[in-house]
């Protein structure tokens, strides 16, 4: 057989011709130009009937699309081409042929001849076929081509123009049929790029909120999901999500296993992977701000959403969302719709499905702006369906927890009648209702005690009931930093006066042992000062200066150091007069009055000495929480009296445990700024009993008793007279009292070879015991 012409077998080899094209350009550029021409003429007779197969032109075309960067002059014109055909009959061609068109775009995308926003604005329009595999194809390479266009830095203008095209997208998807399934695809692409943080600008969250109105349901649907589950989803991609591998199986496989290198390479990979984790741990955690906080109008957002719910023919699982989300924005952003409460009454049925989902969504919806008028109906109605005695106690519960929610961000709407009926429930025979009514009592005693019957108002608020006053419709408390910082200049007011007394009875003394003592009194000062930042340039007395102090009382009393004064500047000396001139005169009072008085008067002092001259630290925080519970102790023993120093010999051990209790927190769910933003439905629902617990949580709760304890197990010296165990006094037992026990009779049923097992393991174990000895 003579030798194959290999010219000749190019023409049909393609995949051949173009490894050989990829090596030489220039040796096969005849061969390019004849498949080129080829080509050609298939697309003039392809664009005739493009509904056909066209097997050989789909290999021509991904052919070309590997070997264009090789001849850029000549192939020009052929990516426009391609697009073109895709433009002019998405619809029409075969899903093998537009699926190579595809692809074909796509690889010539990656060797950058084709623009990145003229292909990307081409397949957002090619999610109109309905090809499932094409789409899941665009869907994937459209969020990761936008990922690694946004990952070095943020690309405005592609982001721009893309984020206009989706506005136009949900725009045709009111047309409806094929145009719905682009926006829908478009929605999911918005969605999925704002949990891998590469699109969370605003632009984006206003195009998703677009599409909650949309008239396409399975869209609305999709922008209410997003805006419900946006805080809550995860993004994929992060190394924190997923289980730590299981490093020390993967060791023992290595060591009793065939050592391979795929085992290597997993162990390899797992070891990065925790690495990896372990330096995320020390990361700051970096926060975004919420989708709903994005929305432009969100008055308008809330109305609109409220007429489609309410004039639009919708399923109760997607009007159950519409209320979610409805009720969430006006919660987040404050805003009166007082339509929403007379709409969600109907719903507020123990029957109704999903009522807890409604419940929270109710109280969600609440905050103090709302009137208290358009609230109270929404109480009448939740106690009068639900806390009666024809129910079951889970939905008591249930009804108990849902007012104590609502009143707790609009306590007006709660009138005294009402409150006083509720709190009947506090001695109830279910432990689930009587918490719910404890923690209603607990709510008010903060709020409003006036309300509560005297019995159940509490010693802290009993109290402090002369001084208590209710809020008022749309006004605010501000916050108890000011007077904590009285609290503070109060006590180093003290402090300062206890170090001059000190000083004056340490000037009689002489030599090194007044020296000493002066020492001593100055570092059992500074104990209670840790952790305090002093600014050494400032020229007020700050909290933590205490030296500071002395030297002031130093240039009052003494004569010599008035030329240090005078050389000062005027303009210093001027400051420090109008800064320090009210303490030091109040110290020359106190001087004088020492002897007459027991203790100083503590009055409130202006908070501005600490708060001009320094920043508080969390350690400054932790020491005015300190002193606010101090101060709260003090007033529970003294019956409510304000007079009197600052007594430092409590101990605060109990009192920071129960600080909450000290300091008049609301119920459980409230946080220190008061009611937390978001309501949820384990709130809402009725207490439960705790499960049984399998084998390792048995275990670890046994762990954690034994942990602080003595040795457990039997103790072979026992003291005298303690008691025996079951097992010795059943050998103190006479026999008749025993013989028809079970351990009896199975003994006596034994044959012969389980009585010389048992006998023989009865030796073994002697045998063991006296080695141990």
């Amino acid at each position: 057989m003579g030798k194959r012409n290999r010219a000749a077998l190019l023409a049909t080899n393609l995949p051949q011709l173009q490894n050989l094209i990829k090596r030489d350009p220039t040796s096969y550029r005849d061969e390019f130009l004849q498949q080129w021409r080829h080509y050609e003429s298939a697309l003039a007779i392809f664009r005739l009937k493009p509904d056909a197969e066209a097997k050989e032109f789909q290999e021509l075309v991904t052919f070309l699309a590997h070997v264009v960067p090789c001849y850029p002059n000549e192939c020009q014109e052929f990516p426009e081409q391609i697009m073109s055909l895709l433009r002019e009959h998405p619809l029409v061609l075969s899903p093998d042929v537009r699926k190579a068109f595809v692809q074909c775009l796509v690889l010539l995308r990656n060797k950058n001849i084709v623009d990145s926003l003229t292909l990307l604005s081409l397949f957002f329009d090619l999610f109109r076929c309905r090809d499932k595999q094409l789409r899941e194809i665009l869907y994937s390479y459209i969020v990761h081509d936008i990922r690694v266009a946004n990952q070095k830095t943020k690309n405005n203008k592609l982001n721009k123009v893309l984020q206009n095209h989706m506005y136009k997208l949900l725009e045709r998807a009111e047309q409806g049929g094929d145009h719905g399934i682009c926006g829908k695809k478009a929605v999911e692409v918005c969605v999925e790029l704002y949990k891998k943080g590469v699109w969370k600008d605003q632009k984006t969250v206003n195009v998703l909120a677009q599409a909650c109105f949309s008239p396409v349901p399975r869209i609305a649907v999709m922008g209410v999901q997003f805006f419900l589950g946006a805080d809550e989803e995860v993004d994929e991609s992060s190394d924190s999500e997923g289980e730590t591998p299981n490093l020390r199986a993967l060791q023992h496989k290595q060591q009793v296993g065939k050592k391979t290198k795929s085992r290597a390479r997993q162990m390899d990979k797992t070891l990065a992977t925790i690495r990896r984790k372990e330096r995320n741990k020390g990361k700051a955690e970096v926060f975004n701000f919420s989708a709903l906080h994005q929305i432009n109008d969100p008055q308008g957002f809330a109305e609109r959403l409220y007429a489609r719910l309410s004039g639009t023919h919708m399923p109760y699982e997607s009007r159950l969302l519409f209320i979610k989300l409805l009720a969430r924005v006006l919660g987040v952003h404050k805003l009166i719709l007082l339509q929403f409460f007379t709409y969600v009454i109907r719903y507020l049925q123990p029957h109704q499905q999903d009522v807890t989902t409604i419940l929270a969504a109710t109280a969600q919806a609440t905050h103090d702006l709302v009137p208290p008028d358009a609230v109270e109906p929404v109480l009448m109605a939740i106690a009068n369906n639900f806390v009666v005695e024809t129910v079951s106690s889970e939905v008591v519960c249930a009804g108990l927890n849902s007012i104590r929610e609502v009143c707790a961000r609009c306590p007006l709407a709660m009138t005294d009648t009402l409150l006083q009926d509720l709190t009947q429930y506090k001695s109830h025979r279910e432990k689930g209702v009587m918490m719910a009514a404890r923690s209603l009592i607990s709510l008010f005693r903060t709020v409003n005690p006036e309300l509560l019957k005297k019995k159940d108002r509490g010693k802290t608020a009993t109290m402090a009931r002369k001084e208590f006053r209710a809020l008022q419709f749309g006004e605010t408390r501000t916050s108890d930093l000011m007077e904590d910082i009285a609290l503070l200049e109060e006590l180093q007011k003290q402090r300062d006066e206890q170090k001059l007394n000190a000083k004056e009875a340490a000037t009689h003394k002489k030599g090194k042992k007044g020296q000493s003592t002066e020492e001593e009194l100055a570092a059992e000062e500074d104990e209670g000062w840790d952790g305090w930042e002093v600014d050494s340039d400032a020229s007020e007395i700050e909290l933590g200066s205490e030296d500071e102090v002395i030297e002031d009382d130093d240039d009052d009393d003494d004569d010599d150091d008035d030329d240090d004064e005078e050389e000062e500047d005027s303009d210093e000396e001027e400051e420090e007069e109008a800064a320090s001139g009210e303490e030091q005169g109040s110290d020359d009072d106190d001087d004088d009055d020492a002897e007459e008085e027991e203790a100083p008067t503590l009055v409130p002092i202006k908070p501005t000495n600490v708060l001009t001259t320094k920043i508080l630290s969390s350690q400054d925080f932790a020491r005015l929480k300190e002193l606010r519970i101090r101060r709260q102790a003090q007033l529970q023993a003294s019956g409510g009296k304000k007079d009197g120093a600052m007594d430092e010999s409590l101990d605060l051990s109990d009192l920071l445990d129960k600080g909450s209790d000290l300091s008049g927190s609301g119920s459980d769910s409230d946080g220190e700024d008061g009611p937390s933003e978001m309501v949820d439905e384990a709130a809402i629902l009725a207490y439960r009993k705790r499960t049984r617990q399998n084998y390792n949580e048995r275990m670890a709760s046994i762990q954690a008793g034994r942990e602080d304890r003595e040795k457990f197990g039997s103790k072979k010296q026992r003291s005298e007279g303690h008691s025996t165990t079951n097992k010795e006094k059943r050998k103190s037992k006479a026999f008749m009292m025993v013989v028809h026990t079970r351990q009896v009779k199975r003994k006596a049923k034994m044959s012969l070879r389980d009585k010389q097992i048992q006998l023989r393991q009865s030796k073994d174990k002697q045998k063991r015991m006296q080695k141990k000895r």
